[in-house]
């Protein structure tokens, strides 16, 4: 175990926090509704019944938000998305 000066950690943390907006400043609305359901859980019958599309269309776009997030699974987007403060009441 090491430990970590807190002003260091605090940067560290700080540089992930931006690193993650840099990400979701190129998201428009649609994708981030589609995350925000990602995040909620929702499989993808239950987003392909809230966006009135085809389940095979939700898996294309959970697939593309993946990609453009730069994420390997959808945990990681849940993730991200609390980071950057989506899954907050508005």
């Amino acid at each position: 175990m090491a430990v970590v000066p807190a002003p260091v950690m605090n940067a560290l943390l700080d540089a992930k926090a931006s690193s993650g907006q840099t990400r979701l400043a190129g998201l428009g609305d649609e994708d981030i509704a589609l995350l925000r359901l990602v995040a909620a859980g929702l499989e993808s019958v239950e987003i392909a019944e809230q966006l009135h599309v085809s389940e095979r269309t939700a898996k294309r776009r959970v697939s593309a938000l993946l990609h453009k997030l730069r994420v390997g699974s959808r945990l990681q987007a849940a993730a991200l998305a609390g980071r950057c403060g989506l899954l907050d009441p508005e």
